[in-house]
C-alpha cells in the first residue's frame, strides 16, 4: 500500500458506517478511533473537527463544588491516567488546574480545507460560500447516485463507480463556473481516471505535507459527514 492509499484508508476509517438505519444506534461513532487513546482522540477531534469531546472547565468546577466529583474520584482517575500525559498528579493539583481557565489555543493548530479558508476571506457570506456550495453539490450527486427508487428520473451514470460517475456528470455541470470557479469542467476532465491518483495530484497541487494528509482528508469528509458515513 502506498503512502497516499494508507492516508486515504486511515481517513475513511475514522468515519463510522451509519447505514442502514437499523444499524445506526448500534454503531460507535468513534469506531475509527479504537486504536487511539481517549486523550489522542480528543486531540484529533479538536485539531481536525474543531470540537471538544470533553465538557468545558466550568462543568467540572461545578461538579467539584457540588461534591458530585470528590477527591477520591480524582485519585481514582489519576491511577488510570497514562504516565506521560502532562497533567497534575494529585487531587489538589487537579483542583488547582481546573480552577484556572484553559489557555486559548486559537485556531493556529486547526486543520482547514481550502474552501474553508476562502470562506473566511468572504466574511461568512453564505451566497459565495465555497464550503456550502461544495456540500450542496456533493449532497445532490450522492442523493442521485445512491437513489433506491425515489427519483422519477434516475441518474444515467449509476452503473459506473462513484468517481467515474461524478466525472461523467461534471462535464455537463455549469454550477461551479456559475459560482466563479473558472475552467472547472476542463479541470475535472484533465484529472486521472483513478480516484487515488486524483487525490495524490490534488494534494500535490495544494502542497499538503505527507504528515498532514490524513488529517486533511479526514477534515474534508467531516464536511459531508452524513454522506461519508453512508458511503462508508
Amino acid at each position: 500500500m502506498t503512502a497516499i492509499e494508507a492516508a486515504i484508508a486511515q481517513a475513511c476509517g475514522r468515519i463510522a458506517p451509519l447505514w442502514p438505519l437499523r444499524h445506526f444506534v448500534a454503531v460507535n461513532p468513534f469506531l475509527g478511533f479504537t486504536d487511539e487513546s481517549f486523550a489522542a482522540t480528543c486531540a484529533i477531534m479538536r485539531r481536525v473537527a474543531q470540537t471538544d469531546i470533553l465538557m468545558p472547565r466550568p462543568f467540572w468546577r461545578s461538579a467539584l463544588a457540588e461534591g458530585t466529583i470528590t477527591d477520591d474520584d480524582l485519585a481514582a482517575a489519576l491511577t488510570e491516567t497514562p504516565p506521560l500525559l502532562p497533567v497534575p498528579r494529585s487531587p489538589s493539583g487537579l483542583r488547582a488546574a481546573i480552577a484556572q481557565d484553559a489557555p486559548d489555543a486559537g485556531r493556529a493548530g486547526a486543520v482547514a480545507t481550502v474552501a474553508e479558508v476562502l470562506d473566511r476571506l468572504a466574511d461568512g457570506d453564505r451566497q459565495i460560500s465555497r464550503t456550502g456550495f461544495m456540500v450542496d453539490e456533493i449532497s445532490k450527486f450522492c442523493a442521485a447516485y445512491f437513489d433506491e427508487g425515489q427519483a422519477s428520473w434516475r441518474m444515467p451514470q449509476r452503473d459506473l463507480a462513484p468517481y467515474a460517475a461524478w466525472r461523467r456528470a461534471a462535464r455537463y455541470d455549469l454550477a461551479a463556473e456559475t459560482m466563479g470557479v473558472k475552467g472547472f469542467r476542463e479541470t475535472v476532465l484533465s484529472l486521472p481516471d483513478d480516484p487515488v491518483e486524483t487525490i495524490a495530484v490534488i494534494a500535490g497541487k495544494l502542497s499538503i505535507p505527507a504528515r498532514a494528509l490524513e488529517d486533511y482528508l479526514h477534515r474534508t469528509l467531516l464536511d459531508i459527514g452524513g454522506w461519508a458515513a453512508y458511503a462508508r
